[in-house]
């Protein structure tokens, strides 16, 4: 098992002000409850997990859940800063599964399965994708950015698992790739022309890709492929917030794991 951070600091202050006026997107309510809520219920119910830090604000976070996280860090002004405060304050030896909260159809099982193809890879951060196939059946219409890999096309999750050392201590590279995570040219530009000419044909394999984080960071990364849509889903437009209803309250109804108990 692994400890888990949920990073829940993030501030309404984009699209979703449309639909909720809460100040933290993470204490927006969707169906009945905070969308951080349903993430923190799929971390603890997942097998592969053992403490929850829940970094973000902490007060706020205590006084509206009904579940309960283990630990509660008072988040900063940045993620790499909020990830080092949860590392420390969980004082763990080993890898680190984090997870944002703005997932609320994430489910144990689609946990489960990251944190089982990551430790049966010998590496020290790793990172989820997504199969574009999987995602465009389970959610029609989803609006996501992809990448054409040798291996298939995919888009980038709302998951990874690093080591504790490696957050801590985090370099500038890797404090780069953090920025960068969610911009395919400038991961690109980071990786250098040579990835950037292989992507641009289609010939890119993942394991080039890792090779080229080993030489950049000094850091052994490994891609983990995933099936699970919903690691894919992040609500950050009012779209999103009325499709993640419709899901949620669907599943209510059938007695699904996003019931609240």
């Amino acid at each position: 098992m692994v400890d888990a951070m949920i990073m829940a600091g993030a501030m309404n202050d984009g699209a979703l002000q449309e639909s909720s006026s809460e100040k933290y997107e993470a204490l927006i309510e969707i169906a009945g409850r905070p969308m951080v809520e349903y993430v923190l219920q799929a971390v603890q119910e997942a097998r592969t997990i053992d403490r929850v830090a829940m970094i973000g604000p902490a007060s706020e976070l205590r006084e509206k859940l009904d579940l309960q996280a283990d630990f509660y860090v008072e988040g900063g002004n940045s993620l790499l800063h909020n990830m080092r405060r949860g590392a420390e304050e969980l004082g763990s030896q080993g890898p680190i599964f984090i997870i944002t909260s703005d997932i609320p159809l994430i489910t144990s099982e689609a946990i489960d399965d990251f944190v089982e193809k990551a430790q049966a890879r010998p590496a020290e951060v790793y990172y989820s994708l997504v199969n574009q196939k999987a995602c465009e059946k389970t959610f029609p219409g989803m609006e996501r950015t992809y990448v054409r890999l040798k291996e298939g096309t995919f888009t980038g999750g709302n998951m990874a698992m690093i080591e504790s050392d490696i957050i801590i201590n985090c370099s500038e590279d890797m404090s780069k790739f953090f920025d960068y995570r969610k911009s395919v040219l400038r991961l690109g530009r980071l990786l250098g022309p040579n990835i950037l000419m292989r992507f641009a044909l289609g010939r890119l394999k993942m394991a080039q890709i890792e090779k080229r984080v080993r030489k950049t960071t000094g850091y052994d990364g490994a891609g983990i492929f995933s099936n699970h849509a919903e690691v894919a889903f992040d609500v950050d437009k009012p779209s999103d917030m009325d499709l993640a209803t419709h899901f949620l309250e669907q599943g209510i109804k059938e007695g699904a794991p996003g019931e609240k108990k």
